[in-house]
């Protein structure tokens, strides 16, 4: 398994499900880890309209049906498409399958050799694991399997921890940097009221008039 130039791991099998079509691979080596991502386990209920984001690599589907005359060229080959591809779209409706998966029906398009790869919310929870489209057409319905199905079918039969939370994100996480640009931007909103309210307050100086004397007429 490669994440960059440098950094690689063997891998070996450590559990599989072949009627959900997932396999968990476990990771040999000595390099830097990954940090891991939060798999959802809610019920999947209420999400329609969530903005989602689906990663993957979808020009390796096209490396499988065009071939390669060596073991050596494939791996060539798919060393071109180390950087994914990221589309966004909502979470259509989730319902279940025939063989009774959870299973989110997004706009988010990908095509084949995406399959696989992360479905996941604003803040980087995975939500499903994309899987299939009804055909080959941009417009055509795109199904990721639930998260929760990996996880309660898969990993903890298996005794495998993962991360899981019950809640995702419709809204991506305010940065450090706008943080620090609010509490500013509030702090000078304070003073400036401060200022204005002693503004109001202190007292106004009136010019005192001086009495107008009129002369009486002498008699």
């Amino acid at each position: 398994v490669q994440f960059s130039s440098t950094v690689k791991f063997s891998a070996k099998i450590q559990r599989a499900n072949k009627s959900l079509d997932f396999a968990v691979l476990k990771l040999d080596g000595s390099g830097k880890m990954p940090a891991p991502l939060k798999l959802y386990v809610g019920s999947g209920q209420g999400l329609t309209e969530t903005p989602v984001r689906a990663i993957g690599f979808p020009g390796v589907g096209a490396v499988g049906r065009v071939g390669a005359s060596s073991a050596q060229e494939l791996l060539q080959t798919l060393s071109n498409y180390r950087t994914p591809s990221c589309t966004r779209g909502i979470i259509s409706k989730f319902d279940a399958d025939a063989i009774g998966r959870g299973v989110f029906e997004t706009s988010a398009a990908f095509s084949p050799g995406s399959s696989g790869g992360p479905l996941i919310d604003l803040c980087g929870n995975v939500i499903g694991i994309t899987s299939f489209a009804l055909s080959d057409k941009v417009s055509a319905g795109k199904y990721a399997i639930s998260a929760k199905d990996l996880y309660e079918k898969v990993l903890q039969p298996g005794g495998i921890s993962a991360l899981a939370v019950e809640d995702v994100c419709s809204a991506a996480p305010t940065s450090r940097r706008t943080m620090l640009f609010i509490v500013v931007g509030l702090a000078l909103l304070g003073f400036v009221a401060i200022l204005v309210a002693l503004r109001l307050r202190e007292p106004t100086t009136r010019p005192i008039k001086k009495p107008v004397i009129i002369p009486s007429p002498i008699i």
